[in-house]
């Protein structure tokens, strides 16, 4: 307003309207500068100025506001920048073991295997102990039956040694008979020869009962002879038997030692067999549990790719604010076509699916230092003004 169009109190009002225009347009112009400053990301600005009223208050707001906003960005950065370091690590660490898992689910894929065909051979040594533990067994009834036999011989000779000594007594009596009947011939010729032609057949009879006497006696000692033969076979057979019945009392000691130990190798190729059928089935659970574990690693690489990647774009959406005196960070409007460019993607979940979307963030309410102002408050500002 031109204050030399009006005179007294109007000219008045009319500088005292210049003065405020030009109060308001310079408390204005520093308003719209610290918000172009905000626009721009930095953050180390603060407004100058002896401004007095509800623009000092606004002045003193907006610097506290920066303060406060420079605080928060760089806290946010630098805890970015150690979620993303500890990222890198877990990814890292989880790429690493899910390789030596993968390694070690081949490893035990093939001790499985190994300790499978082990368990095959030991079970089939088992059966093949069992069936040398049968044959050892009926081994062991026939040389039994066999010791058996043997016994029955020996009793069986030693009869028949006791009866050639009886037969040997028969014939030793046989023999006085046939020597007294010789001499009862020898007697009858003799009486004969003194009878003269009467006793001439007596002596003839005599003659012959002396030939039939002596012909007993010569079978009679050839009897004697077999029989005394026939008592060194048997004896000898005796002495054989018992040889024989020596060995095998010695063969079947034997062969009951060797079933016996041939059943307990039998019994610890069964409790063998059914150890390694445990150590398969265990085995077995291991490798199911190390190809879950693989699969929990690689989901878990995939989950800290997708964090990194996610911070990466927090560091740059961060990277706009300028919180020192350094050279200036990228625009917003780049950030903003970066951010808006990504896919909206988390780590996947189990089952492959894709992890919801985080709920969109609350509008930030307006800050002086680390109190929060509301809108009314603002209002009443520039209704005080």
């Amino acid at each position: 307003l031109d204050p030399s169009k009006f005179k007294g109190a109007f000219a008045e009002i009319c500088e005292g309207i210049n003065r405020i225009g030009d109060v308001t347009d310079t408390g204005l112009k520093e308003i719209r500068e610290a918000l172009a400053q905000l626009v721009e990301g930095n953050l180390t600005y603060q407004m100058e100025g002896n401004d007095a009223g509800v623009f000092a208050e606004i002045r003193e707001h907006l610097n506290k506001a920066f303060e406060s906003l420079r605080s928060s960005i760089q806290q946010i950065e630098e805890s970015s920048n150690l979620i993303g370091e500890s990222t890198r690590e877990v990814s890292d660490a989880a790429a690493s073991m899910a390789q030596r898992t993968e390694r070690t689910a081949a490893t035990l894929e093939e001790t499985s295997e190994a300790i499978q065909a082990l368990s095959a051979h030991v079970a089939h040594s088992a059966e093949l102990a069992g069936e040398a533990n049968d044959m050892a067994a009926k081994i062991q009834k026939e040389a039994q039956d066999g010791k058996n036999v043997v016994n029955a011989t020996v009793k069986a000779i030693h009869e028949i040694d006791a009866s050639t000594t009886a037969i040997r007594k028969t014939i030793t009596l046989i023999d006085d008979i046939t020597f007294q009947t010789n001499l009862l011939a020898l007697n009858a010729g003799v009486e004969a020869a003194r009878a003269g032609e009467a006793g001439r057949g007596f002596a003839v009879v005599a003659s012959e009962v002396r030939d039939l006497a002596a012909r007993s006696s010569d079978a009679a000692k050839e009897i004697s002879a077999l029989i005394n033969a026939s008592q060194e076979q048997v004896k000898k057979g005796v002495s054989m038997v018992d040889e024989t019945g020596n060995a095998l009392n010695s063969i079947v000691n034997g062969v009951v030692e060797i079933a016996s130990q041939i059943s307990e190798i039998s019994s610890s190729s069964s409790e063998q067999a059914n150890s390694i059928a445990e150590i398969n089935q265990a085995t077995k659970q291991l490798d199911q549990t190390t190809q879950e574990n693989a699969a929990m690693f690689e989901e878990t690489t995939a989950t800290s790719l997708s964090l990194k990647h996610e911070t990466e774009i927090l560091a740059r959406v961060i990277g706009v604010f300028r919180t020192d005196s350094g050279e200036a960070k990228p625009d917003d409007t780049k950030v903003a076509r970066f951010a808006a460019a990504r896919p909206h993607q988390h780590a996947p979940v189990s089952g492959g699916e894709l992890a919801p979307e985080p709920p969109a963030s609350a509008p930030h309410a307006m800050t002086s230092g680390n109190l929060a102002l509301s809108e009314t408050e603002e209002e009443d500002d520039w209704d005080d003004f």
